[in-house]
Formats: C-alpha cells, sequence, structure tokens
C-alpha cells in the first residue's frame, strides 16, 4: 500500500500546479500526453478520462472474450495489453516503454499465419516513434509515441477479437 500512496503522490504532484517541474515530454503515459496538450488544469483531467475510459474498456473487454482455445487469439490480446500497459498508467517514462518489444513480438507471432499489411505500417510506427517523439513533444506539445503505442494496441485487439464482436454474428 505505501508503494501504491507513493505512486498516487507523485501522479499528483506531477500533474497538479506544484513546485515539482517534469519534463512531461519525455513520457509515454497517457497523464503526461494529455497535461503536456492543455496544460494541468479540469480539461486535462476530463480529455484523460475521456480517452483512457474507452481504450481500456474496450482492451479489457478484448482479452476477457479472447477464446482461450485459440493461442493467436490469446497471444494477441497479451500483445494489446502490454502494448496500452504504458500509455494506461499513471506514470511511464520513454526508458519504461520497454515492455512495447514484448507486445509487438507477440502481436508479430499472433498474426504469423496471416499478417494484413496494415501490421507492417504499425511496426514501423513503433519502431520510428521512439526516435523522433521526444523532440516533436517538446517543441509542439504532441507526445506521438503515446499514440503508437495506443494505436498498436488497439489494432491487435481488432486483430485478435472474437469474430462475432466486429460483425454483430453470434451471442
Amino acid at each position: 500500500m505505501a508503494f501504491v500512496n507513493k505512486l498516487l503522490g507523485f501522479s499528483r504532484d506531477a500533474t497538479a500546479a506544484s513546485p515539482l517541474e517534469l519534463k512531461t515530454w519525455k513520457y509515454v503515459d497517457l497523464n503526461a500526453f494529455t497535461r503536456l496538450l492543455v496544460g494541468p488544469d479540469l480539461m486535462q483531467k476530463l480529455l484523460f478520462a475521456g480517452l483512457a475510459l474507452p481504450a481500456l474498456m474496450w482492451i479489457l473487454i478484448r482479452a476477457y472474450r479472447t477464446e482461450t482455445n485459440d493461442p493467436g487469439q490469446c497471444r494477441l490480446a497479451w500483445a494489446s495489453v502490454l502494448l496500452a500497459t504504458p500509455v494506461i498508467n499513471l506514470y511511464v517514462g520513454m526508458y519504461d516503454s520497454v515492455l512495447a518489444v514484448l507486445g509487438a513480438l507477440w502481436l508479430v507471432d499472433g498474426t504469423r499465419s496471416e499478417r494484413p499489411i496494415e501490421t507492417r505500417w504499425w511496426l514501423v510506427a513503433l519502431l520510428i516513434a521512439p526516435w523522433i517523439t521526444q523532440p516533436l513533444a517538446k517543441s509542439i506539445h504532441f507526445q506521438v509515441y503515446s499514440l503508437v503505442l495506443i494505436g498498436v494496441a488497439l489494432w491487435g485487439c481488432r486483430l485478435g477479437g472474437p469474430k462475432n464482436l466486429d460483425t454483430g454474428d453470434g451471442p
């Protein structure tokens, strides 16, 4: 509980107007993304909730409804969770986003038999975004890598989810 309290306290200090100066352009979590975009105020909290809740709910529903007897779907569900974790978190610096590498590997493995061209483009974006994201975030106040991570995670959900969620067929 002490760790959770410390993390929540740090998150509160990082998002409030406090003497603690965080270089938000070095962070990929959604909290830092929205703070960088609009500043630390009520609008930031609303934007954070508006972006985090739908994405998190979709990923959790997809992971819950994954066919456990289909290893490909399981890999894609885990890939999506791992790719979304750095973004839908309280405090994640660029250096901690290495978790996305495992998610990307599972995405590649989960789409081994049939890999749409869009998957390749998402993987290229995942490779290039970390190289350009900090200078862009520092100059234009927009963290590209956060969006790429959540985009790849949602793409993995789309690929790995049960087909009846996309088409309306089935129960």
